[in-house]
């Protein structure tokens, strides 16, 4: 499926609680900022109040979560935009080869990249980056199986 790259303003405006069913306080992605046929890109802002963080620091949990949630971020975006259905769940199957190179902290914006290496069926493995102010926070490879509704 050929996806034509929206605007960074048009991603903006969804609400990514319409292609997400993470809620509050687990909602980790604040935007759509970029997708096409292979990569998505999220951005996430730690605040204070976010139960991921304490004395200041982002728990790395919840880094694999960003990843994840961006990986269901795609899956919600093709769904609902490109194939007019309800939003499919994803579940992490695998994560490999992680690594975390620094410790983002409360005031971040956090940017994860993901780019999809090859899809099978409803099994995607992609590579992903988060970054936080041009500097690599993690790396890693994930592997999600999507769970269509319909």
């Amino acid at each position: 499926m050929k996806i034509v790259t929206p605007t960074e303003e048009a991603l903006r405006n969804i609400d990514v609680k319409d292609i997400l069913p993470h809620r509050n306080p687990f909602l980790l992605v604040d935007n759509i900022i970029y997708i096409d046929d292979t990569i998505t890109k999220t951005e996430f802002s730690i605040s204070e109040n976010c139960i991921f963080v304490s004395n200041g620091v982002f728990n790395a949990e919840a880094l694999i979560e960003i990843v994840a949630q961006t990986c269901a971020a795609r899956i919600g975006y093709i769904s609902k935009y490109l194939l007019n259905k309800e939003v499919s769940i994803g579940y992490i199957g695998a994560i490999r080869s992680l690594v975390q190179y620094t410790t983002p902290k409360v005031g971040d914006k956090l940017i994860c990249s993901i780019e999809i290496l090859d899809q099978v069926f409803n099994m995607s493995r992609a590579i992903a980056t988060i970054y936080s102010n041009d500097n690599v926070v993690l790396t890693t490879e994930i592997k999600v199986v999507e769970i269509s509704k319909d």
